[in-house]
């Protein structure tokens, strides 16, 4: 299932964040943040504000609203 945690965001103070396991996101997924990435050697933090999406080989693509 899907895992929320409470994660202070300076400004925005603390802020239900989304957690997602690296391993499960395939290619095309995409989210909105705030939103944190959990890999086996690296995390990722989406800030609220910004998006990722995963691409074709796996990459993450994060890029702030518009």
């Amino acid at each position: 299932g899907e895992e929320i945690r409470l994660v202070y965001f300076g400004a925005e103070g603390a802020v239900e964040t989304q957690i997602f396991s690296r391993a499960a996101l395939s290619a095309g997924f995409e989210g909105q943040g705030p939103a944190i990435v959990e890999g086996p050697v690296d995390t990722t933090v989406i800030p609220p504000g910004w998006r990722v999406r995963v691409d074709a080989v796996g990459s993450l693509e994060i890029k702030r609203d518009a």
